[in-house]
């Protein structure tokens, strides 16, 4: 009786440190991120989280500009915001700090390009094929006082 109730109490033990594992959790930020004067930017949580249950976190993002929605941190930048401006995500699970990660935010005018000349290649999979991303960068580029940009690679959208 008595080995039973001690083993019984070694498997309860087990699953209870076994089921208070910590989550496995990895950060994927760069150490600098770049946004437009007027053209909106984000951070999409589940893209910088290396995690099987990303939506178990609490998200909170520190920065002078922008703010925190459900899934995302986004900024539109005003001319106000031109500069560095110190970024910083924590993930928590319920009140614990799991991880955290900085980086710079550089803010540039939207006429920081005007007068260069650009070569510009977008390499990606079916998502980029569909030119969603590459169309309104041409937009924007095709703009007074943007850089004349050239768009290389095999695939050319029709707004490219």
């Amino acid at each position: 009786m008595f080995r039973a109730c001690a083993t019984g109490l070694i498997l309860l033990a087990c699953h209870a440190w076994l089921g208070a594992a910590e989550p496995d959790l990895q950060l994927t930020l760069p150490t600098a991120a770049y946004a437009v004067v007027g053209a909106e930017m984000g951070v999409y949580f589940d893209n910088v989280v290396l995690s099987e249950s990303s939506g178990d976190f609490r998200f909170d993002v520190e920065c002078a500009v922008g703010k925190v929605e459900t899934q995302r941190w986004t900024v539109t930048p005003a001319p106000g915001d031109i500069g560095d401006h110190p970024w910083r995500l924590r993930v928590f699970s319920g009140e614990k700090l799991l991880a955290e990660q900085s980086l710079v935010l550089h803010v540039v005018p939207a006429t920081a390009g005007s007068g260069q000349t650009l070569r510009l290649l977008i390499v990606g999979d079916s998502l980029t094929h569909a030119s969603v991303t590459a169309n309104d960068l041409a937009q924007r580029l095709s703009q007074p006082d943007q850089p004349q940009t050239t768009f290389l690679g095999t695939h050319h959208p029709p707004g490219a």
